[in-house]
């Protein structure tokens, strides 16, 4: 969620020397392994991180124990890499293409997927969504707007006491693990915890349809707002009580916003617009919910629907 923030922009606007290390889909628990190495070789002041995908430990598609060697003290083991059939085979070629042996980048903004006409074209509206159809990011999206107004349960799983507060436990927990214990291992390091603003679409789905994915959240925000009385090194910050949220023109799926908004949360940290305390976050939180809460959802989805029932009318080529 912070790919397309730069290195150079977050310098301009709040001193000293930045490099962006997000990695595509990266989650809090392989980010850790990065930190931590980051950490014993570098004097780290200042660390902007985008608190999501907390909970999951690992993509199933690339298990932490293929590349967490890479981070460890021993060199040799490294060549483990290059094990895989990718890199087999351009060693038999002995390829120095850019899909072999990479490509130089900007270390302010390495990941940046911005760049990319294939993810730039998504911006705009949901009839650019659309105009997208073979996009796996965008069929998973128009997917999951249908199943949310379609499958309403006799009883939310939000209803669920027991459920609501082991996932509040196990959530915490998580949190304290792979993000708050370097604010304690590194209290002359400062702490800027973003929670990216997703698209008000998708805080309806989870808020309107009482999903989990709305406790998770919320729980969340709480206790890490709750940390900064005890860690005065970390700051939270917050922007789904601002408006930008409700325009689709703004994302190219439900989650990814714009670089603008990068931007604006770079800002944000300099001016402490948006920063989340213990005195503002329950009316924060109040505020998010209820325009999640008055969203459209329900248009949304019937515009969407009428155009997956349309391709799936449209005769084969």
């Amino acid at each position: 969620m912070l790919q397309n923030t730069s290195g150079r922009k977050a310098k301009a606007l709040l001193g000293g020397e930045f490099v962006n290390l997000s990695a595509a889909a990266g989650d809090p628990a392989e980010r850790a392994i990065v930190l931590r190495r980051t950490f014993e070789k570098h004097d780290i002041r200042t660390v902007i991180y985008s608190v999501d995908a907390y909970g999951r430990v690992g993509n199933p598609a690339y298990p932490i124990d293929e590349f967490d060697y890479l981070y460890d003290d021993n060199p040799l083991n490294d060549i483990r890499i290059y094990y895989h059939a990718k890199y087999l085979r351009c060693l038999l070629t002995w390829s120095s293409s850019k899909q072999c042996v990479g490509a130089s980048a900007d270390a302010g903004m390495p990941a940046s997927w911005y760049q990319s006409k294939f993810h730039r074209n998504r911006f705009g509206g949901l009839h650019k969504w659309f105009a997208a159809k073979n996009n796996r990011q965008v069929r998973i999206s128009l997917q999951q707007i249908v199943d949310a107004v379609d499958g309403s349960l006799s009883k939310k799983v939000s209803d669920d006491e027991l459920l609501v507060r082991e996932t509040t436990r196990e959530t915490e927990e998580y949190l304290d693990k792979y993000i708050l214990a370097f604010a304690r291992e590194h209290p002359e390091t400062t702490f800027h915890l973003v929670m990216p603003p997703y698209s008000r679409l998708r805080y309806a789905m989870w808020y309107q349809r009482g999903q989990l994915n709305a406790e998770k959240h919320q729980a969340a925000i709480r206790h890490l707002v709750a940390a900064q009385k005890v860690l005065p090194n970390i700051r939270v910050y917050g922007f789904e009580d601002q408006d930008f949220l409700d325009d689709i023109a703004n994302y190219k799926d439900t989650g990814h916003y714009h670089p603008e908004v990068n931007v604006m949360m770079l800002r944000a940290i300099k001016s402490g617009k948006g920063r989340l305390t213990q005195e503002s976050v329950d009316g924060y939180l109040a505020i998010s919910r209820q325009k999640a809460l008055d969203y459209d959802l329900r248009g949304i989805a019937e515009k969407v629907r009428d155009y997956l029932n349309g391709l799936e009318q449209s005769p084969v080529d």
